[in-house]
């Protein structure tokens, strides 16, 4: 058997946690940046990829995933997920600490997750000396990494040690040739088990993909542009304010619970930059709007609809006259 089908025929086996997909994700991330490393150079001996890289990369997902959006990863506990937890945990004392005796502003994505990694990087100063990269590094040995190549295909896709896991060559070649089709399949797996993890949680395989990495919270500029350029003058659609800053733009239905930037979702609103004396869409938050937020979201996409429909209408008639 090719070692891209062992691949795919153990990602299709029947998981109990979402360990499984996502620890080989880290895995083909890895390997990818393997590659960009040995550009020009032979493959022709096994790669290595180091514990903490694989623990980083799992965590981090954890992490997005957790801060985000809150899904359950299985039937029982999850021991990786309880772990980020408590990181998560110890990282907001720090930081409303930190705020308070600064009076500061609350710290950004890539100060909380530095120092949830600090966090997890600590050894204790008494009892055990063990730190929370080892403890989880053990659960991935113990767990996922043990069972997912099964007996028959042992050392067939990876060995793993204290120290981090080894690729063979075969092996290495495989899932750079295929990552996109072996990471598809993984983060399709992922999804199906989750979904039904979440089941009144809609679009987990977008949400997923923020996790990895491969879609951002950030709105893009050209969704900023559109909704600029309609919304004049600029009012926040929460208090009725008029904004003379920048706005902030809410997601009407909470990030948290869509997962995704979507024109329709998006409103003005007052943030720190906008010149207003409110931060409401700080004060909004994650929670679900008001049936008043939503009828003028509702009323904003009819009027924009419109607008669209009327300005294709006089394009066609352009192109029917010439």
């Amino acid at each position: 058997m090719a070692v891209t089908d062992i691949w795919l025929e153990r990602l299709l086996k029947d998981m109990s946690h979402s360990y499984k997909p996502i620890v080989i994700l880290a895995i083909i991330d890895g390997c990818a940046d393997l590659e960009t490393g040995l550009k020009n150079q032979s493959l022709s001996h096994p790669q290595f990829i180091s514990k903490e890289k694989i623990v980083q990369r799992v965590s981090k997902f954890f992490w997005k995933i957790e801060e985000n959006f809150r899904l359950e990863h299985g039937p029982t506990k999850n021991n990786i997920h309880e772990k980020i937890k408590d990181c998560i945990e110890k990282q907001k004392r720090l930081e409303q600490n930190s705020t308070q005796i600064n009076n500061s502003k609350p710290w950004g994505t890539r100060k909380k997750w530095n120092n949830v990694w600090r966090i997890m990087e600590e050894k204790p100063s008494s009892g055990t000396s063990t730190s929370t990269v080892e403890k989880i590094w053990k659960t991935l040995r113990d767990q996922p990494l043990k069972h997912f190549q099964g007996t028959k295909h042992k050392n067939v896709l990876y060995s793993y040690s204290v120290q981090g896991i080894e690729i063979p060559q075969d092996s290495f070649s495989s899932l750079i040739h295929n990552k996109k089709l072996l990471r598809f399949v993984a983060t399709s797996r992922l999804a199906s088990f989750l979904e039904t993890m979440n089941p009144a949680a809609p679009r987990i395989f977008q949400k997923i993909e923020f996790g990895i990495g491969t879609k951002t919270r950030t709105i893009p500029k050209w969704m900023k542009k559109i909704l600029t350029k309609y919304h004049s003058p600029i009012e926040c659609y929460i208090c009725g304010d008029t904004i003379p800053g920048t706005p902030d733009w809410d997601h009407v239905i909470p990030f948290s619970f869509i997962g995704t930037n979507d024109l329709w979702n998006l409103m003005p609103s007052c943030g720190p930059s906008s010149g207003t004396q409110d931060n409401c869409n700080q004060v909004k938050s994650d929670s679900k709007p008001e049936d008043d937020q939503v009828k003028r979201a509702q009323k904003r996409n009819e009027e924009m609809l419109n607008e669209i429909k009327k300005q294709n209408k006089n394009l066609n008639l352009h192109m029917i006259g010439k």
